[in-house]
C-alpha cells in the first residue's frame, strides 16, 4: 500500500488527533465501523499495519507506516524505527519545499539578487569578490548576463569597479556588518539602492533595486533649486520671506542693499513691521490679513524706512506658502521701488 485516506476512518482520526501511532496487529480484528479500511487492507492482502503521524511545527502533515502480509505484534523498536524514518522523510520533504520556495523567490523577485564570495590578500584584507549566483533580475537591472559573471571576479566583470565598494562589501563578508546604501555598482548611467548582508563568514549577499530615475529626478530638482537660488540671489528685485508672525527668515542681497544695510544678518529674524513707516502700518496689516484669506497680494504700495532713516516707496507683491499638509507657513514677497512719477 502506498496511499491511505485516513479521513474516512473515524478511529484513525481520533488516534492522529493525539499524535499517537496507529497499530493494527491483525486487520481481520478491525471493528465493523472500519469496514472501508478493512476492504482496502483485504484488497492489498494486508494482515497487519502500523503508522505514525508526520508532525511539523505542531501540525500533522501526513502519516508514514509499514504493512505486513502476515499478522504481526508491533513492538517499541518497530515504532521507534518508523518514527525515525518518518522524521527523516519529513525533513527531506520540508527541505525540498524550502528549496522550491527559495527557487521561486530567487527567480521571480523583482529586486536584483547576487551571492558572492569575498577574496582577500595574504593579510586578510578584501581585494575583490567572486560572483557565485545571480537571479534574472540581476541581469535585467545591470545588463550583465549570468553566464558572463558566475565564477568570475568582480574586477574582471567590471574593470572600473570602485575599490571602496570592495572594502565596503568586505566589512559585510568578514565582520558581518549589514549595510544599506546607494551606489552605481560600476554600471554606467545606473544607480541602485543596495542591501548587503552575510549568510556565512567570507560570503555576502546583495539585493538591490534600480533607483536611476529617482536619482535623475532628484538631480533635476537640485538643479532647479540651484537655478532658482541663483536667480533670487542675483536678481535686481528685492526678494524676501516673512514668517506668519512677521519675522524675516530670508532676504536676498538686493533687498539688503535697497534698505541700505551691508549684511543679511542685520535683518534676519527681525520684525518686518520695524521697517514700515507708521503711515503704512495699517495698510500692511489689512493686506496681511487679506493675504492669509486670499493667498495673494498684488501691487500694494507702502512706505518703508531705510537704515539711514530715508523713506522709500515700494510696491509689494506676496504669495502665501504652505507646508505638505496645506498649512500656511510663510510669505514669499517681491518688492520693487515705485518710480518718482507714480508716487
Amino acid at each position: 500500500m502506498q496511499s491511505v485516506r485516513v479521513d474516512v476512518e473515524p478511529l484513525w482520526v481520533e488516534h492522529l488527533k493525539t499524535f499517537e501511532p496507529i497499530i493494527i496487529p491483525l486487520t481481520d480484528s478491525l471493528p465493523p465501523e472500519s469496514k472501508v479500511m478493512k476492504a482496502l487492507f483485504d484488497a492489498h492482502n494486508v494482515k497487519a499495519f502500523m503508522a505514525v503521524p508526520m508532525i511539523f511545527q505542531g501540525e500533522i502533515k501526513g502519516i508514514f507506516g509499514f504493512d505486513s502480509g502476515e499478522p504481526r505484534n508491533w513492538d517499541e523498536n518497530d515504532i521507534s524505527l518508523i518514527r525515525t524514518l518518518a522524521e527523516i522523510i519529513l525533513s527531506v520533504l520540508n527541505r525540498r519545499q524550502a528549496e522550491i520556495d527559495y527557487h521561486n523567490l530567487f527567480f521571480n523577485m523583482t529586486e536584483g539578487f547576487a551571492y558572492h564570495k569575498i577574496i582577500t590578500d595574504e593579510n586578510g584584507e578584501p581585494i575583490d569578490y567572486e560572483y557565485i549566483d545571480v537571479n534574472p533580475s540581476f541581469t535585467r537591472l545591470t545588463g550583465l548576463r549570468r553566464e558572463d559573471v558566475i565564477g568570475k571576479r568582480a574586477t574582471e566583470v567590471i574593470p572600473s569597479l570602485d575599490f571602496d565598494l570592495i572594502k565596503k562589501f568586505g566589512e559585510t563578508a568578514i565582520y558581518g556588518k549589514n549595510i544599506v546604501f546607494e551606489n552605481d555598482l560600476g554600471i554606467d548611467d545606473k544607480y541602485f539602492l543596495i542591501n548587503a548582508y552575510r549568510p556565512m563568514e567570507g560570503f555576502f549577499v546583495t539585493s538591490f533595486s534600480d533607483i536611476t530615475e529617482q536619482k535623475k529626478i532628484e538631480q533635476k530638482l537640485h538643479e532647479s533649486e540651484e537655478m532658482f537660488r541663483t536667480f533670487v540671489e542675483k536678481s535686481n528685485v528685492a526678494i524676501f520671506k516673512v514668517s506668519l508672525d512677521g519675522k524675516f527668515n530670508y532676504v536676498n542681497d538686493y533687498f539688503v542693499k535697497t534698505l541700505g544695510y551691508t549684511s543679511e544678518d542685520e535683518i534676519l529674524h527681525t520684525s518686518a513691521f520695524d521697517y514700515i513707516h507708521p503711515d503704512s502700518i495699517e495698510t500692511v496689516q489689512k493686506a496681511w490679513q487679506k493675504k492669509v484669506d486670499s493667498e495673494e497680494i498684488h501691487g500694494q504700495k507702502i512706505r518703508v524706512i531705510k537704515k539711514n532713516g530715508d523713506l522709500l516707496d515700494i510696491e509689494l507683491k506676496a504669495t502665501l506658502l504652505f507646508d505638505a499638509e496645506k498649512r500656511p507657513i510663510s510669505f514669499f514677497c517681491l518688492a520693487m521701488q515705485v518710480p518718482a512719477w507714480e508716487r
